[in-house]
């Protein structure tokens, strides 16, 4: 790595410059020569191709390896590694699941980018990214990978407040969930209703169905959605193009024209109706529009059901042109009449 090539790669770039010097460098290349394996050689920072029951990822990364047995791997994280003497990888992100070395298969190479601290220490836009050439295995989930749709529930969701407080009433609602019961510590609701008419009314107009696959006496239901519905999507085509542009921006190595361009890119970039939903122009033909919660306001929100898969796009709220969210008494009247999406 030389600091030229460090310059060009930093993702992390502010109005404050924070200068990349040679010990900046010293650092990325102790960090990447403690970091090498050889092709095949299962360590932790490796990409994994893994699915649970709802979707593949495709750079899920190994967290710890020492046991071939109980391999740890992070779905969909980031991570950090600390060069003070020997190697330290922080791992953080999504669900994390344990996997058995028989399960994989080596696939390949790929580059993968660490974070480390650099010369100005832990502060903001202080980190510089770790290149590293890391082994690609395939895990068996993959070949197998069938997605099921979304948990939908019924049940007391103020458990536990009825639990501590006897005077407090139960309340019982409909809620389908971001992920799959493994994986409770990263789920929340997608959509909530007080009733199944609503329920059902959301499931009609989104175009699926649902069906339930237990009851029990004290009236909990559990059971599947016939798609897998993505509460918060945005394409790449769209991120990729505003993260170009900030970049640009703010490249000390750009023209100022080329600069003065991007910025003025940034300024106005929400006006454009794709940049405010994230959404292509190729999708936005297909989407339907629907009202829904961003940020805690009902706007217009998009939707495209695929037969497979229902992706939402939520307006951005700095978009100031599209977000238009309904008046307090309209909001409420919504949420009682529709539920909470």
């Amino acid at each position: 790595m030389t600091l030229k090539k460090l310059k060009k790669i930093q993702p992390y770039i502010t109005d404050y410059q924070i200068k990349v010097s040679q010990k900046d460098v010293d650092i990325v290349n102790n960090a990447i020569k403690l970091m090498q394996r050889k092709p095949k050689q299962l360590a932790a920072g490796d990409i994994v191709q893994f699915a649970d029951s709802m979707r593949v990822y495709n750079h899920a990364i190994i967290e710890d390896c020492r046991d071939k047995h109980c391999i740890s791997i992070c779905a969909n994280g980031s991570a950090w590694v600390s060069h003070y003497g020997k190697k330290r990888l922080s791992v953080s992100g999504y669900s994390f699941y344990d996997v058995d070395f028989n399960d994989l298969e080596y696939v390949g190479r790929s580059k993968r980018t660490f974070s480390e601290w650099g010369s100005r220490g832990a502060c903001a836009s202080g980190a510089i990214p770790v290149p590293v050439t890391v082994n690609i295995w395939k895990h068996k989930s993959v070949d197998e990978f069938k997605p099921k749709g979304n948990r939908v529930t019924y049940y007391q969701h103020n458990f536990l407040e009825c639990q501590r407080n006897p005077d407090i009433q139960p309340e019982w609602i409909y809620a389908i969930w971001y992920a799959d019961e493994t994986e409770w510590s990263h789920t929340y609701h997608i959509a909530s209703f007080r009733t199944e008419n609503q329920l059902k009314a959301f499931a009609d107009e989104l175009g699926f169905t649902y069906t339930w696959e237990e009851e029990r006496e004290d009236g909990y239901k559990s059971g599947r959605c016939s798609v897998v519905i993505e509460n918060e999507s945005a394409d790449k085509s769209i991120q990729d193009e505003w993260r170009y542009n900030h970049n640009k921006a703010y490249d000390k190595d750009a023209s100022k024209k080329a600069r003065e361009k991007a910025r003025l890119w940034l300024d106005n970039h929400f006006k454009d109706i794709c940049q405010a939903y994230s959404i292509s122009q190729e999708n936005l033909k297909k989407a339907t529009k629907f009202k829904c919660l961003s940020n805690g306001s009902i706007v217009d929100g998009y939707f495209i059901n695929d037969g497979e898969r229902i992706r939402i796009y939520r307006c951005n709220p700095n978009a100031r042109d599209f977000y238009k969210p309904l008046p307090v008494e309209e909001h409420i009247k919504f949420q009682k009449t529709y539920g909470n999406f």
